[in-house]
């Protein structure tokens, strides 16, 4: 029981977060544009992947028994270390990066960063303590006073002109939210000081899962650094908030699969079961949820940037499309990293995120100079590569083969086609132009929403029985009120 409720309040936290970032997304598309908008992206992105170092021993903790002074002072030790001497850095590179992506004004954004930067290890360790022990309700009021503050302050800083250094001085007000609420709610706030007595097991236990942080966040960010390289931040900023909108299917599901799939396949490895069976039918129901997504955000790519961003932003809608439709072939992606997680299979990991960043790094930067159109093109060959390098890395793990990952999507792609009919047709009836009006688009998450209900049922796929069980109830919640409404 206790654990069922952690997984909800874990969800509920990161559901949170998605809506908070999805409300800022929205606010600060209509008061910034995207030059603006793309300066604020490329320093953020400096400042997530040093935070995936530097946040390389919540990892230790969080797996560790019993919370130790000894190890938690080792840990903020580490982390303080990292911060300090990343935060040096960039304040005094601040004005290098500032010229280098091509506004020399940028360099207060950088030095705010380096201020935000330092607070991490008085937090962090507290947060991870609190995971430890399933506190996730606790976790949740941290993030969501963390998230809360910086929404507020981005969107009001915004308003009176403060541009992208906007961004900057959201995530120091949001980091100083952060720490004040670890340290209201946290129990184990008096164990925090110095001491390297376990330094060496902080960072080899945390090194792997922080190394391949680390390559996956660099490759997630490449037309972003390639974009900064050139000093091109409007690019940046279209690219940045095409991909947001394409990543949302895939966040939506990777909670889910986070939170679902990596204990179910922990269990399972524990138990001496097979992989292989539970493997497959996880692919079937996500790509039975995700393929469909996918093509419904490329029907509505107009709609939901005219929505989410406002009309200087319709340049986003084709680089949704092309992103939307390279995503239909990455069926495995979810699954790649809890199932060599719960392997422990540290090698394989790091290959599943290595071999990508090395194909992509050269393919970016080589279409960056042609735009963020030519970028998010070059996706269309790249993701089917990398799920082939997926599947040559989990291959071996489960004895899979080709026949059966292809038995297990087919009923999905049947599904997928089942869900396009409908929006097709409403697309014909309006010349296949995707400015559709309200009522259109309407039409097309109506028919979307039917026809894949209707071909999850006639397929037999695995997501039936849940479906019917949803059907029910809904109809046993809904059939007293409709006889008292009677």
């Amino acid at each position: 029981m206790a654990v069922r409720r952690a997984l909800a309040l874990s969800a509920v936290d990161r559901y949170a977060a998605m809506m908070i970032s999805l409300a800022v997304f929205a606010a600060t598309g209509r008061i910034l544009g995207p030059a603006e908008v793309g300066m604020a992206v490329l320093g953020l992105t400096a400042y997530a992947l040093i935070e995936i170092i530097r946040d390389v021993p919540t990892a230790y903790l969080v797996q560790q028994p019993d919370a130790s002074v000894p190890a938690v002072r080792s840990a903020f030790t580490v982390m303080a270390a990292i911060s300090v001497v990343f935060a040096v850095a960039l304040f005094l590179a601040a004005p290098t990066l500032a010229h280098v992506i091509g506004n020399d004004d940028m360099y207060p954004f950088f030095r705010i960063v380096a201020a935000a930067l330092l607070l991490g290890p008085f937090e962090r360790p507290l947060v991870a303590l609190m995971r430890r022990d399933l506190a996730f309700d606790r976790v949740a009021l941290v993030n969501i006073a963390s998230g809360a503050c910086n929404a507020i302050v981005v969107v009001g800083l915004a308003l009176v002109g403060f541009e992208e250094v906007s961004f900057a001085w959201a995530l120091l007000a949001g980091n100083l939210a952060a720490v004040a609420a670890a340290w209201a709610l946290s129990p184990y706030r008096r164990m925090l000081g110095l001491a390297i007595s376990e330094w060496r097991k902080v960072m080899l236990l945390g090194g792997s899962s922080g190394l391949w942080g680390l390559i996956w966040r660099y490759t997630d960010s490449l037309p972003q650094i390639a974009f900064g390289a050139l000093a091109q931040p409007a690019a940046a900023g279209t690219y940045s908030r095409a991909q947001t909108i394409v990543e949302l299917p895939g966040k939506l599901l990777f909670v889910v699969v986070s939170q679902v799939a990596l204990p179910a396949l922990a269990a399972q490895r524990r138990d001496g079961r097979e992989l292989k069976a539970a493997v497959l039918e996880s692919i079937a129901i996500i790509s039975a949820l995700q393929w469909p997504a996918f093509l419904l955000v490329a029907c509505l790519a107009h709609p939901l940037v005219l929505l989410l961003l406002g009309p200087r932003w319709l340049e986003v809608v084709p680089l949704v499309q092309l992103l939307a439709i390279a995503r239909l072939f990455a069926p495995l992606e979810l699954m790649v990293y809890p199932l060599l997680l719960s392997a422990r299979a540290t090698g394989r990991l790091l290959l599943s995120a290595a071999i990508p960043a090395c194909l992509y790094t050269p393919v970016i930067f080589a279409m960056a100079p042609f735009g963020a159109l030519a970028v998010a093109g070059a996706y269309l060959a790249l993701i089917p590569l990398n799920t082939v390098v997926g599947y040559m890395i989990i291959r071996r793990e489960l004895g899979l083969r080709l026949a059966e990952i292809a038995g297990a999507l087919s009923r999905s792609a049947l599904v997928a086609l089942g869900s396009a009919v409908g929006p097709l047709a409403v697309l014909a009836a309006n010349g296949f132009r995707f400015d559709l009006p309200l009522g259109a688009a309407t039409a097309v998450i109506l028919t979307a929403g039917a026809g894949w209900a209707a071909a999850v049922v006639a397929s037999g796929h695995r997501l039936c029985p849940e479906l019917r069980s949803i059907a029910l109830l809904a109809w046993r919640w809904a059939q007293p009120r409709l006889r008292v409404g009677s």
